[in-house]
């Protein structure tokens, strides 16, 4: 906990509350709390957050009253205020009721794994489409400037990655297809570990806060990364439920340039966390390395169409 020493001087309105219960999961700075109303016995979720980022809450806020409008399961963010102490912010959000995907999803046959992956899907491709802002965005130049700034870090980082010249050939031959791509609203942080389901195999979404704006595809590298590591079945479900079985020729090119930007440079964040959090990041890297056969191919070697009739027979 960092912020939670007098819990009445960082949680707002503190005697309305039945329960007040910490909330020990992710790795964000935040402090989250689950909640539950005296009056009413709603249930919701606070964060408490630096008072650095009160403008990115304003403007997080204003993008959550646009998505609210696409009536999509994505948790919502009610308020956003200053703490009773002044030091720091709080956030507000609904509760979207079930469990961690992440934790559930094994509990599941592959059909049934498939089939949620499909709904996921979906439910990102709505996201999406409902807040495309430019059609025709060249990302290249972004791209580019990105990768110098990351690359003069990575030069002095002691962790490097295995073939990570081959991993950097690969971004520069195939960083034109960044071009003409469209510009829309991502969540940010679209895995598995950031949905919720319940007893009726509905999908929510959670942890909208590390919401940016870019390429729709760019969405697909927290799956290849994170969601195929637990279930590969899920993540194939993801993207068909995507494109409703009519994948683009460009999509696995494309994610694949961002999946590669991705694991190149992953240490330099987990280094900072700790040793073990590094430790499970290049295990990480390299199996998204041997998915993509040391990228020789677009196409993640775990992905096919089987799935395809197997959710059609199972639906």
């Amino acid at each position: 906990m960092l912020y939670s020493a007098d819990l009445e001087s960082i949680i707002p309105y503190y005697n309305n509350w039945s329960e007040i219960r910490f909330i020990d999961k992710g790795l964000s700075t935040d402090d989250k709390y689950y909640v539950k109303s005296k009056l009413d016995k709603q249930q919701y979720i606070i964060r408490i957050s630096s008072v650095n980022i009160l403008k990115r809450k304003q403007h997080e806020f204003e993008t959550m009253k646009k998505i609210d409008e696409l009536d999509l399961p994505i948790q919502k963010l009610i308020e956003f205020g200053v703490c009773p102490n002044n030091n720091y912010i709080y956030s507000l959000y609904s509760w979207i009721d079930g469990r961690d995907l992440e934790g559930e999803i094994l509990f599941y046959n592959e059909s049934e794994q498939y089939s949620i992956g499909f709904k996921a899907g979906s439910i990102l491709r709505n996201l999406h489409q409902g807040n495309i802002m430019l059609e025709n965005y060249n990302f290249i130049e972004s791209v580019r400037r990105d990768l110098d700034k990351q690359k003069e870090e990575y030069d002095l980082c002691r962790y490097k990655v295995s073939n990570d010249k081959k991993i950097m050939n690969f971004i520069q031959e195939n960083i034109n297809c960044l071009k003409e791509r469209p510009y829309t609203l991502l969540h940010g942080d679209f895995h598995i570990g950031n949905l919720i389901i319940n007893d009726k195999k509905d999908v929510g979404v959670i942890d909208m806060n590390w919401y940016k704006f870019g390429d729709p595809f760019e969405e697909f590298k927290k799956l290849m990364f994170l969601s195929r590591r637990v279930s590969k079945e899920y993540a194939t479900g993801q993207i068909d439920g995507y494109f409703n079985y009519e994948i683009p020729d460009n999509f696995f090119r494309i994610t694949a340039v961002y999946v590669a930007i991705n694991i190149l440079f992953s240490t330099l964040w987990s280094s900072k966390i700790g040793p073990e959090e590094l430790e499970r990041d290049l295990k990480r890297i390299n199996m998204v390395y041997d998915d993509y056969n040391g990228f020789s191919t677009n196409v993640p070697n775990w992905y096919n169409n089987k799935n395809v009739t197997k959710h059609i027979e199972g639906s």
